[in-house]
């Protein structure tokens, strides 16, 4: 939408470059000095690589002193090179001189739909229910549940063309890698987690410095999305994960104002070239992740339920972030690292016996002996289990002879208890004597 007045066309928008405002500055002093009648002097040569425009007009200019001729100077460079006028009027009211023929300036006109579709991908589900494709998804769990481990598990599954955890086909072709910044800088770990899953080192790129592999970019650096879209665009990634969002950056991710800065330009990012952002975060002692901002702005939100301690984890996805949530997906940790997709541990009030019951056979399986203190705090924090649950399931875990207990007393002659699994004769012996019923709970 461009008007032509005195001869110039005016563009709706448009900012000068570096080179043209360097030129200004050097010679439009003295342009604006000759307009207002002062002692005209010698012009400044313009420096090189000034714009065509700038340079064209200091010509000009050093063809005559007389303000007209200067203004007519001016309208003829103008309706020359019409897609910078309006900068060159902008230029030069910045600087102390405005044209008294320059017209106003039009509205702009804000930008449509049909300008944002152009620059993104459009929205589609990767893994349905669970990633879309251009925006932004967010697991959290406890440290120690598996977050890395399970986003290794899905990048194996993209690669080799593998169906989802849930049995959904794959969409994506195989063969397209991950990339991962890695600002837990934990990279022993990602290898070994790429050698677990039979994964190529070509599977995965870094959102890291190229002269040090090692060094994880920092979001808070202005220059990291640019990196990385440039990443981004050379290798064709079908999902970033940023492992984990609190050491990625220093803003405070319960502030909206940090929430804005940080996700604003991952955003962007995600809805032009289509591919998905993983963000990575720690859950508390009471199972929160940060704040609601940083939730509702990711389309997904995802919690692991599960500890180091045990191999058990649920999947869940946040009803809050989506019309209708999946139901949850259950796994097993196998001890090579590797997820086994199944069962959901059953952790309704109806079923926290249950639950709690597995979680400490789990438990004690991995650690063998252990006491009452101990089970205590890992059931509290695997499944916020109270004292009173986790009683009651030892009680009945002792009883089906799954369990034995064990009384022992300190060097002070202090009593207390531990529990270990039973060998395979007593827990037959033992089996024999409870009721079909209580064999039946677990």
């Amino acid at each position: 939408m461009n008007d032509t007045t005195n001869g110039a066309a005016r563009p709706d928008t448009g900012t000068p470059s570096k080179a043209d405002e360097k030129s200004l500055s050097r010679f439009i002093s003295h342009f604006t000095s000759l307009v207002k009648g002062s002692p005209a002097g010698k012009l400044p040569a313009v420096p090189r690589g000034a714009a065509d425009h700038w340079t064209t007009l200091s010509k000009r200019v050093k063809t005559t002193q007389e303000p007209e001729q200067l203004i007519q100077a001016l309208h003829q460079v103008l309706s020359e090179f019409p897609d910078h006028a309006e900068d060159m009027w902008d230029a030069m009211e910045q600087n102390g001189w405005k044209d008294p023929d320059r017209p106003p300036k039009p509205p702009r006109t804000p930008p449509s739909l049909a300008d944002a579709k152009k620059l993104i991908k459009g929205l589609q589900w990767i893994w349905p229910d669970w990633i879309l494709a251009g925006q932004l998804t967010l697991l959290t769990g406890a440290s120690g549940s598996g977050k890395s481990t399970l986003m290794a598990d899905l990048a194996r599954r993209v690669y080799k063309g593998e169906p989802w955890p849930d049995g959904a086909p794959q969409v994506v072709e195989p063969g397209r890698p991950i990339m991962w910044l890695n600002s837990d800088r934990r990279m022993d770990q990602l290898a070994e987690l790429w050698a677990a899953n039979g994964l190529p080192d070509e599977a995965c790129f870094l959102a890291h410095d190229i002269s040090n592999p090692l060094n994880p970019f920092s979001l808070d650096d202005p220059s990291t999305m640019q990196l990385i879209a440039e990443y981004v665009e050379a290798v064709k990634p079908w999902a970033l994960v940023i492992d984990t969002i609190s050491r990625a950056m220093g803003q405070d991710l319960c502030s909206p104002n940090g929430v804005t800065e940080i996700t604003g330009p991952l955003l962007e990012l995600s809805n032009r070239t289509g591919i998905a952002i993983i963000l990575l975060g720690h859950t508390n002692k009471d199972g929160q992740a940060y704040g609601r901002h940083l939730r509702t702005t990711c389309q997904v939100c995802w919690m692991l339920e599960g500890t180091s301690a045990i191999s058990s984890r649920t999947l869940k996805n946040d009803d809050r972030c989506v019309s209708k949530p999946p139901e949850p997906i259950g796994a097993t940790i196998q001890i090579d690292g590797s997820w086994k997709w199944g069962e959901v541990v059953n952790l309704d009030d109806g079923g926290r016996a249950v639950g709690c019951a597995r979680l400490i056979m789990d438990l004690i399986q991995r650690n063998g002996r252990t006491g009452w203190n101990d089970l205590v705090s890992q059931c509290e924090l695997g499944g916020n289990y109270d004292k009173g649950t986790v009683s009651k399931a030892l009680k009945t875990l002792v009883e089906v002879g799954k369990l034995i207990r064990i009384d022992e007393e300190s060097k002070r002659g202090k009593p207390y208890k531990l529990w270990e699994l039973a060998t395979p004769s007593e827990s037959a012996v033992m089996g024999q004597s409870e009721s079909a019923e209580s064999e039946s709970a677990f």
